[in-house]
C-alpha cells in the first residue's frame, strides 16, 4: 500500500467553529504547501464538516468530513475521566 505519511498540524477551536493548517513533514517525497482547512464541529465533537484549501501559487479546494472513531472516542472519554480523578 501507499507510504504513512507524516503531517504537522496547527489550529484553533472557538465554540464549534475550527479552523487549522496542515503541513506535511519533509523529506516524504511529499508538497510543502500548508493546506487549511475550516469546519465546524457536532455538538458531541465527533465529526468535523467543513472545506480546504491549499494556501499558496494555486488554490485547489474541495470538502471535508471528519469522524472520530467509537474507539477513539470511547478513549477520550476515559482519558478525561482519569484526569478528573487526579
Amino acid at each position: 500500500g501507499p507510504p504513512e505519511l507524516t503531517s504537522e498540524l496547527n489550529g484553533t477551536r472557538t465554540g464549534q467553529n475550527v479552523h487549522f493548517g496542515k503541513r506535511y513533514v519533509p523529506g516524504q517525497q511529499t508538497h510543502d504547501i500548508v493546506i487549511s482547512y475550516e469546519g465546524l464541529v457536532d455538538a458531541d465533537f465527533t465529526q468535523i464538516t467543513g472545506e480546504w484549501i491549499f494556501v499558496g501559487h494555486f488554490h485547489p479546494k474541495g470538502r471535508f468530513v471528519m469522524s472520530r472513531s467509537s474507539d477513539a472516542h470511547e478513549e477520550r472519554a476515559r482519558e478525561r475521566a482519569a484526569a478528573e480523578s487526579v
